[in-house]
């Protein structure tokens, strides 16, 4: 499920990615703890499989982690890396006051520099189901196992849900754009970014990089929550 807001100027990209449950479904497979940063466990998701289990857990986090890093990189090259961080900006906000046409050819080399090497780590990740080769040999039995059960649960508990449960409203996204262009002195044209919602437990957000957010579904129908994570979303990049 991907939805867009935005005007002419400002956009915003909403998208519920099977990826990222299926990882998420793994991990609760495993029954590896949900360490600082990551997502809750998710809601209503699978119990444990005792014969997938290691005795040390650590490492497996540890291989986890750098995975869920890796499927969210991937993620937001195929949900618009152009507006990323990292990669140059698109024209709209170069004709803006704060663009790449300012910026020195020093910034400019760093930031293609990123891009590279934001594209380079995806392009030799693992691969992804039926086989997952090159996953990282503790995850890759659960996740050749368990990757049949995980698609057709994220069908049928996430994709599935409507849409004011699963998305922040159009008017929550639109305040947020104007209020992040006037409190950071910018044109609505440089506003831009990508929210990633979870299936999991509780009220839960947080960045992965400036404009690009993780958050809960709880987090996207509660309003409080819902304004501040369209706030954060669309102002990470402006932040200093």
């Amino acid at each position: 499920m991907t939805v867009q807001f935005g005007m002419v100027s400002w956009r915003l990209t909403q998208s519920v990615e099977q990826l990222l449950h299926v990882a998420l479904y793994t991990r609760a497979v495993l029954d590896l703890p949900a360490t600082v940063g990551a997502p809750p466990p998710l809601r209503g998701g699978p119990d444990p499989s005792p014969a997938l289990l290691d005795p040390n857990p650590a490492p497996v986090t540890a291989a986890w982690e750098a995975w869920w890093d890796d499927q969210i990189a991937l993620t937001a090259l195929l949900r618009g890396a152009d507006r990323a961080p990292g990669a140059p900006p698109p024209p709209a906000a170069a004709a803006g006051a704060r663009s790449s046409a300012s910026a020195g050819p020093r910034e400019d080399r760093d930031r293609r520099a990123r891009r590279t090497r934001w594209q380079e780590r995806v392009t030799h990740a693992p691969t992804g189901p039926p086989d997952y080769d090159g996953l990282d040999r503790l995850l890759r039995p659960a996740a050749v196992a368990s990757w049949r059960a995980a698609d057709t649960w994220t069908t049928r508990y996430v994709r599935g849900r409507p849409p004011d449960q699963a998305e922040l409203g159009w008017a929550v996204a639109a305040d947020a754009a104007a209020a992040v262009a006037f409190d950071h002195d910018v044109p609505l044209g440089a506003v831009r970014g990508l929210l990633l919602p979870l299936a999991v437990t509780g009220i839960w957000w947080t960045q992965w990089v400036p404009g690009i957010m993780l958050c809960s579904f709880d987090a996207l129908t509660d309003p409080a929550a819902a304004r501040a994570v369209a706030y954060s979303t669309l102002a990470g990049p402006h932040r200093t």
